[in-house]
């Protein structure tokens, strides 16, 4: 949870709920090191509070495979039961069942502005601007239910 990635994504997540008027939850707030194990535990204890999520935002994608196990584990159908959403958009997230709703991330601009920021401080140049924000772009496919 101390990461910065970890803090933008809590940021974004709080901002969709305000821009939604829904209210913030912190009993279903999980913290995890962003593995499968993390999810799977996570989203066990998540399903037996007594009022559970009817969906889940992971911050990795990894973290929502796990979740959509123990899900799957506790006999619940996704997404007609709970929805479960990852970030990252790795590759093997369109082959699991259901394929995971994701985030891209713009991994080869990320890349590409990396380069051209060390080769301009390798120049002694260094960098004009700080914490450069890219786009990332949602990925829909199956583990999400239609509202």
């Amino acid at each position: 949870i101390d990461s910065i990635p970890a803090h933008k994504r809590l940021m974004g997540y709080q901002n969709a709920l305000m821009e939604h008027n829904l209210p913030f939850r912190p009993e279903y707030m999980r913290a995890g090191n962003w593995h499968y194990m993390d999810g799977y535990k996570q989203c066990l204890e998540l399903l037996a509070l007594p009022d559970p999520p009817t969906a889940l935002f992971s911050m990795s994608d990894l973290m929502a495979y796990g979740a959509i196990n123990a899900a799957l584990d506790r006999n619940l159908r996704i997404p007609d039961d709970i929805s479960i959403h990852g970030f990252d958009n790795l590759e093997h997230s369109a082959y699991t069942h259901p394929a995971l709703s994701t985030i891209a991330l713009p991994l080869w601009e990320m890349g590409q502005r990396a380069a051209r920021t060390m080769l301009d401080i390798l120049r002694g140049n260094p960098p004009a601007e700080h914490g450069v924000l890219i786009p990332c772009t949602p990925v829909g496919r199956d583990s999400i239910r239609e509202i």
